[in-house]
């Protein structure tokens, strides 16, 4: 059998060369993976900033929600009622655990609720939906 040098001492070479350039990849992986990193810490910040925000948002939701004069029952699409605000349970002087959950058709047939126009409750209605 014939010894061939091109083909006998070529797959050292090849080897080599692989070799060297995996080693040369991993300067450039390792830049691409310090980027990356730093995007995401960038994104991960600008998120807790932005949740801040809407947390702050909602906080003064909430303190405009429970300082309204109107009686506000916030209900889900099967019309039982998900939330009330103070005004709310005091016209009704019921706490709010004793509504939670009710269907607002039964709370509105009460005669609790003042229906005449010059009444000095009045009385807002929202319609939650979660789908």
């Amino acid at each position: 059998m014939e010894h061939n040098p091109v083909t006998a001492g070529s797959e050292p070479v090849q080897s080599h060369q692989a070799a060297s350039l995996h080693e040369a990849a991993w300067p450039d992986m390792l830049t691409n993976l310090h980027v990356a990193y730093a995007e995401l810490t960038h994104t991960q910040l600008e998120l807790e900033r932005r949740m801040g925000e809407i947390d702050e948002a909602r906080e003064l939701f909430e303190r405009v929600v429970e300082s309204m004069t109107e009686a506000l029952f916030l209900m889900d699409v099967t019309g039982r009622i998900i939330r009330v605000n103070r005004a709310a349970r005091e016209l009704l002087d019921r706490d709010e655990a004793a509504l939670l959950g009710a269907p607002f058709a039964e709370i509105c047939a009460t005669t609790a609720i003042p229906a005449t126009p010059g009444s000095s409750w009045h009385m807002l209605q929202v319609v939650y939906s979660l789908t």
